[in-house]
């Protein structure tokens, strides 16, 4: 959020036009079920800068939410989930090269 926002939506109705949806989206969670200090993560702005990540060159956030893209990735083919288990080396798959 940028002055120009809060200007055009009005401060009281930023967290229902935007986190409370955007919450959902990316988190798949009610706004309600997130602890208050995540709120600081994404501050109001009173200047006109209109960028997510204000000091990083790219800029992007997933299309249908985090929720989404790690729920796609989790469900991938050639990715094993396995919970509870002891890791050792002769889990890994010797099929890449890592440097």
């Amino acid at each position: 959020m940028n002055k120009e926002t809060v200007d055009i939506v009005g401060r009281e109705n930023i967290i229902d036009i935007f986190y409370r949806p955007y919450t959902y989206k990316m988190w798949g969670v009610n706004l309600e079920e997130l602890d208050s200090s995540i709120f600081n993560r994404v501050p109001i702005r009173d200047d006109l800068n209109d960028l997510y990540f204000p000091n990083e060159s790219f800029q992007a956030l997933p299309k249908y939410g985090y929720t989404d893209l790690f729920n796609n990735i989790l469900r991938h083919e050639n990715i094993d989930i396995k919970l509870n288990t002891k890791f050792n080396q002769n889990l890994e798959k010797k099929l890449f090269s890592h440097f």
